[in-house]
C-alpha cells in the first residue's frame, strides 16, 4: 500500500475492514480482537497512527516509538498461544504522510477449515466477528455456521436414513433421464431409475441397505421427504409490478412462485420458475427440454438463467431459516441467497467458482446447467455489457453469510454518450462511443482497441463495421481512425476525457509490449520447436483448427490443441478470435504482433 491508496481507504464513508487506532507510543492492547474479527470475516486493515476525530489531518506515531510499535506488533502477530489459528497477515507497512509516520497491517481472511479464529482472554477462547466498524464476540448461531463451513464434507452428501423406494418423485427422475440421455446421446433402458441415480452416485450403500444423500432428496425428492430434511423452501420468487423503490408498492405482487405451501425439489423449481419467466417475457418463448436452452436466447434470459441456477446450486442447505429469494420488479431484478460465495468478492466477476454443494453442482452439469453456473457470473456480466446495461452489482457478506445479485434492466447512457449525442448529433452505444474516441486520437488496430476498451477482439469488429457505416471512421494504413472533421471538432474529448486517457494510456503499453523487442523475440525463437515452427510459419490470416491441424501435420485434435496451439496462446504468440468463448463454432487463430514478429523472423533466417 501506497500514500495516495491510504487516503483513499481513509476517505472511505464506511469502515467495516477498516481499524483506526491512535497507538502514538505503543501497540494497542484492544486491538488483538479486531486482528480476531478480521480473520473471521473477510480480513481488513488495521491502521496505527490516526485519530478518526482528527481526520484528514494525520497524528502519526512517535517517531522515537516506532521500531518498539512495530516490534510489538509482530510479537502478537507470531504469537501461536494467543490465536486459536495463525493468522494470516501481510508484512507492516510503514508509511510517511507529511512528516508524520502510520503503520500498516493488513489481515487476509481465514481458510474457512481454520475458523472460527479465537482469540485468548483471561485464560477463556473467545471468538470475535465483525459488525460494522466494530468487533463483537460471535453469537452461538455465528460459530455454528462456521463450524459447519469448516467441515471437509459437504452438508449435501449425508446419507439419510428414508426409503429410496418412497422418497423420490420419479416425474422428476424421468424428466432428467430425458435431458441427460438426450444430451449426451446415451440410452439407458437397462438401468432402473434407482440403478441411474446409483451410477450418479445420488444413493449409496450403507450396510445392507441403499440410502439417498441429502443432495438426490434436494434434487428429486417427493414433497414429503424435502420437508424431512429441509424446513423452509428452495426458493421464493416474485414478480411485482413496480420499480424496486416504490414503497407504496411494498408487498404487492402479482405471481408468487412456488405457490403459498408449495414444496419443490430444486429441479422442479427450476422448471416452474423457467416457465413462469417465459410467461412474463416481454417476448414470450419456448425453452428446448432437451437441452434446457431458449430458442433464440437474449442476453436477458442469459442473465436469468445464470442468476437463477447459481442460486439454487450454491445455496446453503444447512441454513433452515433463511429462504433464497428472487424478486423481478420493472427496473431491475434480484437474487438473494443464504450462503456466501467461497471465493473473494474481486475474484467472483472473473468466473471463478468453488462449490459449496458439489453433488448438486454435478448434477446440474451432467444436463448443461451447472457448467454454465461455473462461469455463470462471467457469463452475466458479459450479457450485461452487450445490453449497454449498469454493470451487475454483487454482495457478499461473510459476515452475514449472504450472496446477492442485482440486474438492472435499464440502459445507462454514459456522458460520453450524452456528449456526442448532444455535439454531432449521432446515438451511439457505450462501447460504440469509447472505440470512437479512441481513434480522435491516432489510428488504432482492431487489437489495439480491445486492449483498450477491455473487450473481445470479436465484439470490437462489428462495432468498427457499424463506425465505418456510419462514415464516422475510416480505415489507415496504422488501423481505424476518425475522419478529418471529426477529428479537429472532437479533438478534446480524445485528449481530456479521463476515461479515454486512462484506456488510451493501457492500451499503448499493452500494445507497446506486443510490438515486442528483439531480444523477446530472440528469446522465443530459442525455445520454438520443429512443431512450434510449422504452426507459426501455416498461419495466412484467421484459421481454423482443422487447417492448422493439416498444415503442421497432427492428427489427433486434442493432442494438437494441448500441446502446440495453447501453448502458443499462453505465450502470447496466437490470440483466439472468440477468447470469452474457447468453443465457439466459428472459433478460428491468428498471430498476434509478437506472433508476426516471430514469422518475420523465422522466414528473415530461412
Amino acid at each position: 500500500m501506497d500514500v495516495i491508496e491510504l487516503r483513499q481507504l481513509l476517505s472511505r464513508p464506511e469502515w467495516a475492514d477498516v481499524e483506526l487506532k491512535t497507538s502514538a507510543r505503543a501497540f494497542p492492547k484492544d486491538a488483538a480482537s479486531t486482528l480476531c474479527a478480521f480473520a473471521n470475516c473477510g480480513g481488513g486493515y488495521l491502521i496505527l497512527g490516526v485519530d478518526e476525530k482528527q481526520l484528514p489531518e494525520i497524528s502519526g506515531i512517535d517517531p522515537n516509538k516506532i521500531d518498539e510499535v512495530q516490534d510489538q506488533c509482530l510479537g502478537l502477530l507470531k504469537n501461536i498461544q494467543k490465536f486459536s489459528s495463525p493468522l494470516v497477515y501481510d508484512d507492516p507497512n510503514l508509511l510517511e504522510i507529511d512528516g508524520r509516520y502510520v503503520l500498516v497491517l493488513q489481515i487476509q481472511d481465514s481458510k474457512r477449515h481454520n475458523k472460527p479464529v479465537k482469540l485468548k482472554e483471561k485464560g477463556h477462547w473467545v471468538a470475535y466477528v465483525r459488525n460494522g466498524a466494530r468487533d463483537e464476540e460471535a453469537s452461538d448461531e455465528e460459530l455454528t455456521q462456521m463450524l459447519i463451513d469448516a467441515s471437509c464434507t459437504s452438508i449435501t452428501e449425508q446419507l439419510l436414513e428414508l426409503d429410496v423406494e418412497e422418497c423420490f418423485n420419479f416425474n422428476t427422475i424421468k424428466w432428467y433421464r430425458k435431458v441427460f440421455e438426450s444430451r449426451h446421446n446415451q440410452k439407458f433402458y437397462e438401468l432402473s431409475d434407482l440403478e441411474f441415480l446409483d451410477e450418479l452416485g445420488l444413493i449409496r450403500e450403507d450396510g445392507d441397505e441403499l440410502r439417498p444423500t441429502k443432495a438426490a432428496i434436494l434434487m428429486f425428492g417427493t414433497e414429503k421427504s424435502l420437508n424431512r430434511i429441509l424446513a423452509r423452501n428452495v426458493v421464493d420468487a416474485f414478480w411485482r409490478s413496480s420499480d424496486y423503490d416504490d414503497n407504496a408498492d411494498t408487498g404487492r405482487w402479482q405471481d408468487r412462485r412456488p405457490a403459498e405451501h408449495e414444496s419443490l425439489n430444486l429441479f422442479e423449481a427450476w422448471r416452474v420458475l423457467s416457465d413462469r419467466y417465459m410467461y412474463w417475457a416481454e417476448q414470450p418463448f419456448d425453452i428446448d427440454e432437451t437441452n434446457l436452452h431458449r430458442n433464440n436466447e437474449t442476453p436477458d434470459y442469459i442473465g436469468f438463467r445464470e442468476a437463477t441456477v447459481n442460486l439454487l446450486v450454491h445455496q446453503d442447505f444447512a441454513d433452515h431459516s433463511r429462504v433464497p429469494k428472487i424478486e423481478f420488479h420493472k427496473d431491475i431484478s434480484q437474487y438473494w441467497n443464504p450462503g456466501d460465495s467461497l471465493v473473494e468478492q474481486e475474484k467472483i466477476a472473473s468466473g471463478q467458482s468453488k462449490s459449496r454443494n458439489p453433488l448438486v453442482m454435478q448434477a446440474f452439469h451432467r444436463i448443461g446447467l451447472s457448467e454454465r453456473a461455473g462461469s455463470g457470473i462471467k457469463e452475466i456480466y458479459r450479457s450485461w455489457q452487450f445490453l449497454e446495461r449498469a454493470q451487475p452489482v454483487i454482495k457478499n457478506s461473510r459476515r452475514e453469510k449472504t450472496f446477492q445479485i442485482t440486474l438492472g434492466k435499464k440502459a445507462e447512457i454514459t456522458p460520453l454518450q450524452e456528449t456526442l449525442q448532444h455535439r454531432i448529433g449521432v446515438q451511439l452505444t457505450d462501447t460504440q462511443a469509447r472505440v470512437f474516441v479512441h481513434c480522435l486520437a491516432q489510428p488504432m488496430t482492431v487489437e489495439q482497441l480491445s486492449v483498450a476498451i477491455n473487450h473481445p477482439v470479436a465484439d470490437v469488429y462489428p462495432v468498427i463495421d457499424h463506425l465505418t457505416r456510419q462514415s464516422m471512421l475510416q480505415a489507415a494504413p496504422e488501423g481505424y481512425s476518425a475522419l478529418e472533421h471529426f477529428v479537429s471538432s472532437l479533438q478534446d474529448l480524445a485528449v481530456v476525457s479521463p476515461q479515454n486517457a486512462e484506456n488510451t494510456d493501457q492500451a499503448n503499453k499493452q500494445v507497446t509490449n506486443l510490438e515486442v523487442k528483439s531480444d523477446q523475440v530472440n528469446q522465443l525463437l530459442a525455445r520454438l520447436t520443429k512443431k512450434n515452427t510449422a504452426l507459426i510459419l501455416a498461419f495466412n490470416g484467421q484459421m481454423g483448427m482443422t487447417e492448422l491441424r493439416k498444415e503442421v501435420g497432427v492428427s489427433h485434435r486434442t493432442h494438437f490443441k494441448n500441446n502446440h496451439l495453447q501453448p502458443m496462446i499462453e505465450l502470447g504468440v496466437i490470440s483466439e478470435v472468440y477468447p470469452e468463448n474457447p468453443n465457439h463454432p466459428s472459433q478460428a487463430y491468428y498471430l498476434t504482433d509478437l506472433g508476426l514478429a516471430l514469422k518475420e523472423q523465422l522466414l528473415a533466417e530461412d
